[in-house]
């Protein structure tokens, strides 16, 4: 990144407040600025004990959490039989409860703003209610409220898109049954926080080609999508643009059709001066950065100030075995420098 600017003559609006929930008369969270760190499946979660958040987790959140600024947890599953890779996290008991508590209190006590991403990965039936008891955990965790994971070929995704949902019954064909099933999922969520609607979020992949998804009509289905969605005043919607792709292509044609209230949140390649131009177009209303926030603890502030990024690491994104590190080990920029000097 160039630091022949100031990050205040590049970004005016990405350091600007933002409040989540549309015309939702109980919404009052406050973001101090628009960066969000999205969902990082990190593959840490402690095998043979319930998959629990691993014990380094409060530090690793906490590092990233600002005061004001919008978290989004990794993907947790909402039932055993909802997980489709090891080590991953689940709120579906007692034990994680518990588990993400600590992490909950660690982010709350940086001032962050902290949302649970559920998700159910495969392709299996009858777990609408399963998704609103996440929501209900997720809840006495004390998370701030919950994203549906709607995105990448996982379940929702699955009923949305017609070339996986090859279904005769009220769930499978037109486009209105292939979205009931994220309709139901959505009313149980915003149930479980006492119909505060501010509480909940999605996050839609519409051009991400991941496990073979398709759909014969994808313009007409992501945009009935999002006029669904648009009903809600939901607490954002979190919007995949193509992967690397850092332009507005999805995020400008769906904006029109959504709650001009509540926020949307785009991801996917994005650096300091796309992020602060999809804000000024309108596209947008704030922007997720994931592999950055993994390299930089501190990637608000070194954002803000315009300062040199550390690199990532991509040996250590997920666990296995013979890897270590490459969680909580990144340095902040003043910790840099101390070892420079």
């Amino acid at each position: 990144m160039s630091s022949t600017k100031k990050s205040s003559e590049i970004a005016k609006k990405l350091f600007t407040s933002l409040q989540l929930g549309g015309n939702t008369p109980n919404s009052k969270i406050q973001l101090s600025h628009r960066v969000v760190m999205p969902p990082l499946t990190r593959s840490r979660a402690v095998v043979g004990h319930g998959e629990l958040h691993p014990e380094l987790g409060p530090l690793y959140y906490s590092q990233r959490a600002t005061e004001g600024g919008l978290l989004i947890s990794e993907a947790s599953q909402i039932s055993k039989q909802g997980e489709g890779y090891p080590t991953t996290p689940g709120i579906y008991n007692k034990e994680h409860i518990e588990s993400w508590s600590r992490v909950t209190k660690a982010v709350h006590d940086k001032g962050g703003i902290f949302f649970l991403q559920t998700w159910h990965v495969g392709r299996l039936r009858e777990i609408v209610k399963q998704f609103g008891q996440a929501a209900r955990n997720a809840k006495l965790a004390g998370f701030d409220g919950v994203e549906l994971h709607s995105a990448n070929g996982y379940l929702i995704d699955q009923f949305i898109q017609d070339g996986t949902n090859q279904r005769k019954d009220e769930y499978g064909g037109s486009i209105s049954n292939r979205l009931r099933f994220l309709q139901e999922v959505v009313e149980e969520s915003i149930k479980a926080f006492g119909g505060d609607s501010s509480k909940v979020s999605v996050r839609l992949s519409p051009e991400t080609a991941i496990y073979e998804m398709s759909d014969s009509t994808p313009k007409e289905t992501w945009r009935e999508a999002v006029k669904l969605l648009a009903q809600y005043d939901l607490a954002y919607l979190h919007l995949v643009e193509p992967q690397g792709a850092a332009h507005a292509r999805v995020s400008a044609e769906l904006k029109p059709h959504y709650n001009k209230k509540s926020p949307i949140v785009v991801n996917s390649g994005f650096n300091l001066e796309s992020a602060e131009k999809i804000l000024q177009d309108g596209h947008a209303d704030a922007v997720s950065f994931g592999r950055w926030f993994i390299a930089n603890p501190d990637l608000v502030h070194r954002l803000k100030n315009n300062l040199p990024l550390n690199e990532l690491d991509y040996t250590t994104l997920y666990y296995s075995p013979n890897v270590s590190g490459g969680y909580t080990e990144y340095k902040t920029y003043e910790e840099v420098l101390k070892v420079q000097q």
